[in-house]
């Protein structure tokens, strides 16, 4: 268990590849943006630093995840 003052910080330079749409707020200039955030406010080092692991979905969980509603 963390203590609750940090916070988990979990990256992978595949995030920036992402794209929900042109009109939703989660987007690559977002994920740069709260990480510039978080360095210049000393916060960077109290962060619990991960490397995301990159999983194998299949179309269908991947339509599951994105279902329009």
């Amino acid at each position: 268990m963390y203590p609750s003052n940090n916070m988990l910080f979990y990256s992978h330079s595949r995030f920036q590849d992402h794209c929900m749409g042109p009109d939703h707020p989660e987007c690559s200039k977002r994920l740069v943006a709260v990480g510039r955030a978080l360095k210049t406010r000393a916060r960077w080092p109290r962060l619990n630093h991960h490397q995301a692991k990159p999983v194998e979905l299949s179309l269908v969980k991947l339509a599951l995840i994105h279902i329009a509603t």
